[in-house]
């Protein structure tokens, strides 16, 4: 009987947890239930505290997620790749998976609140000298989290890199520019 109600516990959760949202990890849900879903990523016995992560690739792009609990709770998370490779092909790929990425969740989550085609040109910095640029970003913020894709050109004192992330924190979270 307790394995049957063990059994039922989890199939009810998982299915909760599939059916409300429309990813798989939920900002603000329980360490044990993301367990569930990625079993490999947070070492067995590990803190209730901490950061882990896992590899994913994304419309193309070989990046990895990684995840904040804070007290055994989902505080948040961030998919991101860097890129030192400073080619026009690189730069496209990275634009064309940004967009793919913003069509998706627009089609998941509605208009961004906020959207920005800021320069969308590949500007080698070895021909042209620049101190990196925004590329293109889109932001949304829903009762329960609020999240943002981007893709930067990241430049400075001879170190540049091209930049995708997506960050997803509780709607109430202070530092997600």
């Amino acid at each position: 009987m307790k394995k049957l109600l063990l059994l039922f516990s989890i199939l009810f959760f998982s299915a909760a947890l599939f059916s409300q949202e429309k990813n798989r990890v939920n900002i603000g849900m329980d360490m044990y239930l993301f367990k569930m879903v990625y079993p490999k990523v947070i070492p067995r016995n590990a803190s209730t505290t901490g950061q882990w992560g896992r590899k994913d690739s994304l419309y193309g792009l070989p990046g990895e997620w990684s995840y904040t609990f804070t007290d055994g709770k989902l505080e948040w998370c961030l998919w991101d790749i860097y890129i030192d490779s400073l080619t026009n092909d690189n730069f496209r790929k990275c634009l064309a998976a940004t967009k793919a990425l913003i069509k998706k969740y627009t089609a998941d989550y509605g208009k961004p609140l906020e959207y920005n085609i800021a320069d969308t040109t590949f500007r080698d910095p070895y021909v042209e000298h620049h101190w990196g640029y925004d590329v293109i970003y889109a932001k949304w913020k829903t009762d329960k989290i609020k999240f943002k894709i981007e893709f930067t050109f990241m430049g400075g004192k001879g170190e540049y890199h091209f930049l995708v992330k997506m960050g997803f924190f509780d709607k109430d979270y202070p530092y997600w520019d």
